[in-house]
């Protein structure tokens, strides 16, 4: 393929051209109320016209008079078609009754009446009471009287002499 090479042009490189740097000193730009360029081009209504209304027809004007002239002039600039006086075209529509769609209609229900014999309930019976399943195996001893591995004044005098010893010892400190 071919190397790159920039492009020949018979243009200058930078434009001489004194064009501002500051957009408010740029006479390209268009300053102040804009209202006016939509006021006399009609404002792109419909009816509105580009032209302006005739003079009106009354004396009262001197003809030379400056000062009537500029008065007449405002008066006149009062009169032209402003977007504001734009007036949505009437209403040319048939009327459409909607009574019909606004009453309640009143629709009778169909009522019967059924009866039923049911069969009466059984009284429920009375919980038995939780026992948990049995773990393990049982197991049993039967002793008799003689047969007791424990006894009991043999085995708790010590013990009860022990006490009594602790108590008196306290109750003489």
């Amino acid at each position: 393929s071919a190397e790159p090479r920039p492009v020949k042009s018979n243009r200058a490189k930078y434009r001489e051209e004194d064009v501002p740097t500051n957009i408010m000193a740029d006479p390209r730009v268009a300053r102040g109320s804009t209202y006016s360029l939509y006021r006399n081009r009609g404002g792109g209504l419909p009816g509105a016209s580009t032209t302006l209304p005739p003079p009106p027809a009354s004396g009262s004007s001197r003809m030379g008079d400056p000062a009537a002239a500029k008065a007449a002039a405002k008066k006149r600039s009062w009169k032209e078609k402003s977007i504001y006086d734009y007036r949505p075209p009437a209403n040319d529509r048939d009327q459409v009754d909607l009574s019909a769609h606004l009453i309640e209609r009143e629709v009778k229900a169909v009522v019967t009446e059924v009866t039923t014999q049911t069969d009466s309930f059984e009284e429920r019976p009375e919980t038995p009471p939780y026992v948990p399943k049995k773990t393990g195996v049982d197991m049993s001893t039967q002793m008799t009287a003689d047969d007791q591995p424990f006894q009991f004044d043999r085995e708790v005098k010590p013990l009860l002499e022990v006490l009594v010893h602790k108590t008196l010892e306290q109750s003489l400190l």
